[in-house]
């Protein structure tokens, strides 16, 4: 995982990151292929007196997926 970007801003911190590795085992119903991939992440955490409170996140699985030729694009 590279994070690329972190912004903060009163209790909210944001980070775009990229993950890329080697599928050695299963991930969402597909048995491993030995392919390598990378795909996107956005987190947004809400931060309150140093603990994360809040979390929302969204990855770009559908690239992920199709590297793994488990969809078609």
């Amino acid at each position: 995982m590279r994070k690329v970007r972190q912004i903060a801003g009163g209790p909210m911190v944001t980070t775009y990151k990229i993950y890329r590795g080697t599928q050695t085992g299963p991930i969402l119903g597909v048995g491993p292929t030995g392919r390598t991939v990378d795909f996107e992440t956005v987190d947004v955490m809400k931060v309150h007196t140093g603990r994360i409170t809040g979390h929302w996140g969204v990855g770009n699985l559908l690239k992920m997926l199709s590297q793994l030729d488990a969809v078609a694009l």
